[in-house]
This record gives C-alpha cells, structure tokens and sequence, in this order.
C-alpha cells in the first residue's frame, strides 16, 4: 500500500516523526515505543498532530529526552557518547553567557542580580570547567556563603539555573543531576508586627524629622504595600509607587505590574487613615525618594528605641486588616498574595480592638501643622 504524503517532518537531533495527510482527510503518524506494540495517532488537523509529534519525540530540555524507538541500554550509551565528547567549558564563561543571555531576553535588572550575586563569586572560588565541580564542594561552599536558610535556598536555585543552561547548550553533560539533589533548607517564617504605640512612635518621628519617608511607613502599615514596590533598591531598575498611582477619588491604590513583585498589577484600598496622613504630602512623581532608605530607617530606629521588623509592616497590615474584615478573600487581593501564603508568612491573629487602635493612629495636629507647612515651603 502506498503511503500517506508527507505533511511535516518533526525532527530533534537525530530523532523525527513525519507527519502525514491520510485519505479521510486526518494528520497523523505511527510510533512504536520502546518495549510496546506501534501505536496510531490520527488527529483532525496538521496543528494538533505536529503537536503531539513534538511531544513524543521531544524536547532536550536539562538533560530530559522523550525517546522515540530507543531502547534504555542505547539511550545510556548515547549519554555516556555525549558526555564524553561535550567540549570543556570553563565555568567563568559559562556564567558569563548565561547573564549576558538572561539579560539579551529582557530578564528583570533585579533576576539578573539575584543571579550574579551567587554565580560571580562562584565562578571566582572556582576556577575550573563546569563539568569538575563536585556536590560535595557546591555544597560546601554554599553552607559558608549563605547566612540563612532563605538565602542558601536562593543560591541553590541560581546554581541549579546555571547548570540547567549549560546542559541545554552541551556545556555539561545530561547524566549529571546532582545539582538538582541537592536539598533545599527549611525556612521557618519569623512573622513580626508592630504595635500601634509602636506604630504612632515611627509616624510622629519620620514626620517631623524626614517626612519625604513618610509614605513608606503609611503605605506599608494602611495599605499593606511590600518595601520593594514604594521604594525598589535603586540598582534594581525597577520603578517604586508615584502619586499619580494613588487613585483619591477612587479610594484605591494603583500597584502597576511593573512595581509588583509578582508583575500582576493590582488595586490596594487607600483606607482613610491613610488619606489623612499623605494628603499633606501630595504631589507628583515617586511617593519616597528614589535611593535605599536602609540608613535612614537605623536613625528612627535609634532615635525612637524601636526593633526594626523585616516586612514589618505589611504584616502588621495583614494582621490587623483581617481583624476587621473577617475577608480572606479581599485580604488576598489587596496584598497580591494566595491565602496559603498570607497564611504561612504574613499573620499574626490579632483582635478587632487592637486592629482598631492600629487604624485609628491619625496625624496629631501638631504633625499635621508640621507636614502642611513642609508642603508649602518645600522643605
């Protein structure tokens, strides 16, 4: 019987599948997996069946091949064939590529610095081909590197994308899977929030001594804002909150995709505490100054005797906010977070009361006096 015509041919290295047009009008092809009878797959149009074809036969992709027709002892020997004869890549170069590529593909300023920040000093530690480096010393170096748990897990994952890059392009051979083996570190959430004596303390000081910092304090204790979307490190890139994302009439706060740290862009209430503190600051462009504010915030701390709390702030909103409403749901779509994640990283149950207290910490007329007449002077 004579063939069906070829449609599209599929190919991946030196494996294919020729896609063929049959007589009822179907797309389709024959493949015999290994150890298993010929299988038949006839699909309604070419576009389906190119997209199963490509399914089965593959995709190399860190070190995972589908295999079409080849059994497991020709398989391995083809890993060990590459293995052998993959060119010696030294590994400062391979990280080199690999950064100049995330950062050829529009990768985020602070992804690509998350990513130099592990694979620089690495690559400066050792100074051999890719392909030497043993689980033993990775893991060893990462245990004297990383000072926490969340941060050897961070270096875990950028070294893991490092050797993912280099098996896709044969600097590294498939057959090696240690860096996925090795184990993460177990991060126990330390959830802080801040009273609202505590709070008022904060508010009165940065009002009378910066109060270009004041929308910081506002916007991440009554809106529950993340540090990194008002004020973004300066060598991220990336923009920080503007008035003209403060929506007044609205009663809503503007969080663009390019500020979110999930790039989802959402709306956060402009709750009226919040109203009564930044309306005297209101004006245009970004709501802090745009440079890191970490030497600044050591000041109020020890000017006020404060403990500053990492995200502080943001839980105390969630905290409090959750209190009153009793609304999971619209918590979630404030903050930009799963329910499974403000649970684990952002609650600590408080009562209405104290939730009362928190948003009923209001400018005193004396810091209300202050900022009006710093607006109008511009001081």
């Amino acid at each position: 019987m004579k063939a069906a015509p070829i449609a599209k041919t599929i190919r991946v290295g030196s494996l294919s599948i020729a896609v063929r047009k049959y007589a009822d009008g179907r797309f389709g092809f024959d493949y015999t997996p290994p150890g298993e009878m010929r299988i038949k797959v006839r699909l309604q149009d070419l576009a389906a069946a190119e997209q199963r074809a490509r399914e089965i036969v593959g995709a190399a992709h860190g070190g995972k091949v589908e295999r079409l027709a080849i059994d497991e002892r020709q398989y391995a020997e083809f890993l060990r064939w590459q293995s052998d004869h993959a060119a010696p890549a030294r590994l400062c170069d391979v990280v080199s590529e690999m950064l100049a590529d995330k950062a050829a593909k529009g990768g985020s300023k602070a992804a690509v610095l998350q990513l130099r920040s592990t694979l620089v000093p690495l690559a400066k530690d050792f100074r051999c081909n890719i392909g030497e480096l043993t689980q033993r010393n990775v893991e060893r170096w990462l245990r004297e590197r990383a000072k926490s748990p969340a941060r050897f897990n961070n270096m875990r994952t950028s070294f893991v994308s490092l050797c993912k890059f280099a098996r896709r392009f044969g600097y590294l051979s498939p057959l090696v899977q240690w860096p996925e083996q090795i184990e993460k570190r177990r991060v126990v959430p330390e959830i802080g929030i801040f009273t609202p004596d505590e709070l008022r303390a904060l508010l009165q000081f940065v009002a009378a001594h910066s109060p270009e910092w004041l929308p910081l304090i506002v916007l991440g204790a009554f809106a529950g804002l993340r540090p990194e979307e008002i004020n973004p490190e300066p060598a991220s890139g990336k923009p920080g909150i503007r008035w003209e994302n403060i929506l007044w009439a609205r009663d809503k706060i503007d969080v663009p995709a390019e500020v979110s740290k999930v790039r989802r862009r959402r709306f956060a209430a402009l709750l009226p505490t919040a109203r009564e503190w930044l309306i005297p600051l209101r004006g245009t462009g970004p709501v802090v100054p745009p440079r890191a504010h970490r030497e600044i915030r050591l000041q109020w701390c020890r000017a006020t005797g404060l403990k500053w709390k990492n995200d502080g702030l943001r839980h105390s909103f969630a905290s409090y906010r959750l209190a009153l409403t009793k609304d999971m749901a619209a918590l979630c779509l404030e903050m930009g977070n799963s329910p499974s994640i403000v649970f684990k990283h952002y609650l600590d149950l408080r009562h209405e009361d104290e939730a009362e207290r928190w948003f009923g910490v209001l400018p005193s007329s004396k810091s209300s006096k202050i900022l009006a007449f710093q607006t109008q002077t511009g001081a």
